[in-house]
């Protein structure tokens, strides 16, 4: 099921191990002509060349407090027993 990867790390608790920096693939093609990496035909110019980079724009970390949702600020107002989840 797609979508749901955030309540399986959330219920498995393994936030720190399925949380870590993402990378991306460039993907270049050495033409012969500055943009333009596609022939008249469709075809490409040449075998594509890939690199992987990281993703520096999107840092990605778990915080433990994740595992658990804050206690609306009403509810402890019902009730003064409860005592807010960490971290919130």
């Amino acid at each position: 099921m797609k979508n749901h990867r955030f309540w399986d790390v959330r219920r498995w608790v393994i936030g720190p191990d399925a949380y870590k920096p993402t990378h991306r693939v460039d993907v270049k093609y050495v033409t012969p002509a500055a943009g333009n990496y596609r022939k008249a035909d469709g075809s490409t110019w040449g075998a594509p060349i890939y690199s992987n980079a990281l993703l520096l724009e999107e840092t990605r970390a778990w915080l433990d407090k994740c595992y658990f949702f804050p206690i609306y600020r009403s509810e402890m107002n019902k009730n003064t027993k409860l005592i807010q989840n960490p971290g919130y």
